[in-house]
Protein backbone atom coordinates (compact mmCIF):
# COMPACT_ATOMS: atom_id res chain seq x y z
CA UNK A 1 0.00 0.00 0.00
CA UNK A 2 1.31 3.45 -0.87
CA UNK A 3 1.80 6.27 1.65
CA UNK A 4 -1.28 8.17 0.46
CA UNK A 5 -3.56 5.20 1.19
CA UNK A 6 -2.08 4.80 4.67
CA UNK A 7 -2.48 8.51 5.42
CA UNK A 8 -6.10 8.54 4.26
CA UNK A 9 -7.07 5.39 6.16
CA UNK A 10 -5.37 6.15 9.44
CA UNK A 11 -7.59 8.94 10.92
CA UNK A 12 -10.87 7.13 10.25
CA UNK A 13 -9.61 3.83 11.61
CA UNK A 14 -8.24 5.60 14.68
CA UNK A 15 -11.62 7.27 15.18
CA UNK A 16 -13.41 3.92 14.82
CA UNK A 17 -11.14 2.34 17.42
CA UNK A 18 -11.73 5.22 19.82
CA UNK A 19 -15.51 5.05 19.35
CA UNK A 20 -15.54 1.29 19.95
CA UNK A 21 -13.46 1.74 23.11
CA UNK A 22 -15.77 4.47 24.36
CA UNK A 23 -18.87 2.36 23.72
CA UNK A 24 -17.28 -0.62 25.48
CA UNK A 25 -16.44 1.49 28.54
CA UNK A 26 -19.92 3.01 28.55
CA UNK A 27 -21.53 -0.41 28.36
CA UNK A 28 -19.35 -1.68 31.20
CA UNK A 29 -20.45 1.23 33.38
CA UNK A 30 -24.14 0.77 32.58
CA UNK A 31 -24.31 -3.05 32.74
CA UNK A 32 -21.36 -4.35 34.80
CA UNK A 33 -22.54 -7.99 35.11
CA UNK A 34 -23.41 -8.86 31.53
CA UNK A 35 -20.88 -6.58 29.82
CA UNK A 36 -18.35 -9.31 29.09
CA UNK A 37 -20.93 -11.35 27.16
CA UNK A 38 -21.95 -8.66 24.65
CA UNK A 39 -19.39 -5.99 23.93
CA UNK A 40 -20.49 -3.33 21.45
CA UNK A 41 -18.79 -3.52 18.06
CA UNK A 42 -19.51 -2.14 14.63
CA UNK A 43 -21.57 -4.32 12.25
CA UNK A 44 -19.71 -6.38 9.63
CA UNK A 45 -21.15 -4.37 6.71
CA UNK A 46 -19.83 -1.15 8.20
CA UNK A 47 -16.49 -2.83 8.85
CA UNK A 48 -16.17 -3.69 5.14
CA UNK A 49 -17.22 -0.16 4.16
CA UNK A 50 -14.51 1.37 6.31
CA UNK A 51 -11.82 -0.80 4.73
CA UNK A 52 -12.22 0.67 1.24
CA UNK A 53 -9.14 2.44 -0.18
CA UNK A 54 -10.53 5.95 0.39
CA UNK A 55 -12.38 5.29 3.68
CA UNK A 56 -15.32 7.48 2.73
CA UNK A 57 -13.35 10.70 2.33
CA UNK A 58 -14.62 11.40 -1.21
CA UNK A 59 -18.29 10.49 -0.80
CA UNK A 60 -19.78 13.89 -1.69
CA UNK A 61 -17.77 14.66 -4.82
CA UNK A 62 -19.64 15.05 -8.14
CA UNK A 63 -18.61 12.77 -10.99
CA UNK A 64 -18.67 15.47 -13.67
CA UNK A 65 -18.34 19.22 -13.77
CA UNK A 66 -21.59 21.20 -13.92
CA UNK A 67 -21.89 22.79 -17.35
CA UNK A 68 -22.25 26.54 -17.79
CA UNK A 69 -25.77 26.16 -19.19
CA UNK A 70 -27.03 23.96 -16.34
CA UNK A 71 -25.50 26.25 -13.77
CA UNK A 72 -27.21 29.28 -15.36
CA UNK A 73 -30.55 27.43 -15.53
CA UNK A 74 -30.30 26.43 -11.88
CA UNK A 75 -29.49 30.00 -10.78
CA UNK A 76 -31.94 31.77 -13.11
CA UNK A 77 -34.08 33.06 -10.24
CA UNK A 78 -31.09 34.85 -8.67
CA UNK A 79 -30.47 37.34 -11.47
CA UNK A 80 -31.87 40.89 -11.70
CA UNK A 81 -35.29 41.33 -13.22
CA UNK A 82 -36.52 44.48 -15.02
CA UNK A 83 -38.60 46.90 -12.92
CA UNK A 84 -42.12 47.51 -14.21
CA UNK A 85 -43.52 49.64 -11.40
CA UNK A 86 -42.42 53.10 -12.61
CA UNK A 87 -45.12 55.72 -13.10
CA UNK A 88 -45.18 59.42 -13.98
CA UNK A 89 -45.74 61.86 -11.11
CA UNK A 90 -48.98 63.77 -11.75
CA UNK A 91 -47.56 67.06 -10.38
CA UNK A 92 -44.02 67.36 -11.77
CA UNK A 93 -44.09 64.71 -14.53
CA UNK A 94 -40.91 62.99 -13.26
CA UNK A 95 -40.63 59.21 -13.02
CA UNK A 96 -41.30 57.72 -9.61
CA UNK A 97 -41.96 54.28 -8.12
CA UNK A 98 -45.54 53.20 -7.73
CA UNK A 99 -46.90 53.88 -4.18
CA UNK A 100 -43.77 55.90 -3.29
CA UNK A 101 -43.45 59.66 -2.86
CA UNK A 102 -41.88 61.54 -5.76
CA UNK A 103 -38.38 62.63 -4.73
CA UNK A 104 -38.54 65.90 -6.66
CA UNK A 105 -41.88 66.93 -5.16
CA UNK A 106 -40.74 65.84 -1.70
CA UNK A 107 -37.62 68.03 -1.87
CA UNK A 108 -39.65 71.03 -2.99
CA UNK A 109 -42.21 70.47 -0.23
CA UNK A 110 -39.49 70.21 2.42
CA UNK A 111 -37.90 73.45 1.23
CA UNK A 112 -41.25 75.27 1.32
CA UNK A 113 -42.18 73.95 4.76
CA UNK A 114 -38.74 74.84 6.12
CA UNK A 115 -39.10 78.43 4.91
CA UNK A 116 -42.64 78.65 6.33
CA UNK A 117 -41.47 77.30 9.70
CA UNK A 118 -38.59 79.78 9.69
CA UNK A 119 -41.02 82.65 9.09
CA UNK A 120 -43.33 81.41 11.89
CA UNK A 121 -40.44 81.19 14.32
CA UNK A 122 -39.28 84.70 13.41
CA UNK A 123 -42.85 85.99 13.84
CA UNK A 124 -43.05 84.41 17.33
CA UNK A 125 -39.70 85.90 18.31
CA UNK A 126 -40.82 89.37 17.14
CA UNK A 127 -44.12 89.01 18.99
CA UNK A 128 -42.33 88.09 22.21
CA UNK A 129 -39.93 91.01 21.75
CA UNK A 130 -42.86 93.44 21.22
CA UNK A 131 -44.58 92.17 24.36
CA UNK A 132 -41.40 92.72 26.39
CA UNK A 133 -41.07 96.27 24.98
CA UNK A 134 -44.70 97.05 25.88
CA UNK A 135 -44.22 95.73 29.42
CA UNK A 136 -41.12 97.83 29.92
CA UNK A 137 -42.86 101.06 28.91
Amino acid sequence: MNKLGVLLKTPLRQWRIEVEGFLDRLYLELFPTSAEKCLLTLPAAMEQELNTPWDGILWGVPKKRTSYTKKRLRNAHKYLKPRCDFVVCPKCRNLKLLHVLCEHCLKQTLKKTASIRQKEIMAKILAVAKNKDQKLV
